[in-house]
């Protein structure tokens, strides 16, 4: 998987950005988890879990983990396997020490009950 935000310069662009506009990117980028071409909903896989690589180690992203459990219970199956392909490269991109017991839990919970 290549990462979205790999480069420093990146990844220090995505930690200055406005909180508003960090919260209104996180919002609306699950509504694309739904979408009928596999291909953005890999893209989206990738961005979530580059977001999550930096903010999950600085803990700037609690409810990621209970947003993914929620979409993974989702009626439509590609919502599901798009969320189950997100957990994976989350945890391909960080060590599992960076998230926190609930956090861990949540992502278990929808591997688990899927």
């Amino acid at each position: 998987m290549k990462k979205i935000l790999s480069s420093d310069n990146e990844k220090q662009k995505w930690i200055n950005l406005r909180p508003e506009d960090v919260k209104l990117i996180r919002d609306n980028i699950f509504s694309t988890l739904n979408s009928p071409i596999k291909l953005i909903r890999n893209s989206v896989s990738m961005v979530i879990s580059s977001i999550a690589a930096i903010d999950l180690p600085l803990k700037r992203w609690p409810e990621l983990s209970f947003t993914l459990l929620n979409t993974s219970q989702n009626h439509d199956m590609n919502v599901v396997m798009t969320t189950l392909t997100t957990i994976q490269y989350i945890f391909q991109e960080i060590k599992v020490n960076y998230v926190g017991q609930n956090e861990l839990g949540h992502f278990f919970s929808a591997v688990n009950d899927n």
